[in-house]
């Protein structure tokens, strides 16, 4: 597992997650550290109903868009808008989705997105057509089936 470790983006805490939002991004893509925060007892049925809206509404569509597998394979190309760079595709999210799908016998799936992303001519601010190579030949050495799809 080292050698993925060392060819994965670090992102902080939260390198490890696929994809990920928080109450703040519902109400504003652009304000991703707004907390529901409860500063006393009145404000407590405030923030559950609050709270509760989300659930119901902006939460629930945003796991309905991660419903199955498919979905995240999609979103992989996209850029991310809880990241700096908004445009293109976030590796963390890319990385985990192509880990995924290999780890559920989905290499075809994953050749087609990491050809597509080895393909592109820019990449998201901390990322590179090196990186993105080295994390391919680890996929490819720790998964036959993917390595047979990939040619390599």
């Amino acid at each position: 597992m080292g050698e993925i470790a060392e060819i994965v983006p670090q992102s902080g805490f939260r390198n490890a997650e696929i994809d990920v939002a928080t109450f703040g991004y519902f109400d504003d893509p652009n304000d991703v550290y707004c907390r529901l925060y409860v500063g006393s007892e009145a404000s407590l049925d405030y923030m559950v109903s609050k709270f509760m809206d989300y659930v119901h509404g902006p939460a629930a569509r945003w796991f309905d868009d991660r419903g199955s597998l498919d979905k995240p394979f999609s979103l992989a190309t996209q850029g991310n808008p809880m990241r700096v760079d908004t445009l293109n595709p976030d590796p963390t999210r890319l990385r985990g989705v192509a880990t995924l799908g290999v780890a559920n016998d989905r290499p075809e799936a994953v050749a087609d997105l990491m050809q597509w992303y080895l393909s592109r001519s820019e990449f998201h601010h901390w990322d590179s057509f090196e990186r993105v190579s080295a994390f391919d030949a680890v996929l490819a050495s720790r998964y036959p089936s993917y390595a047979r799809v990939r040619g390599i």
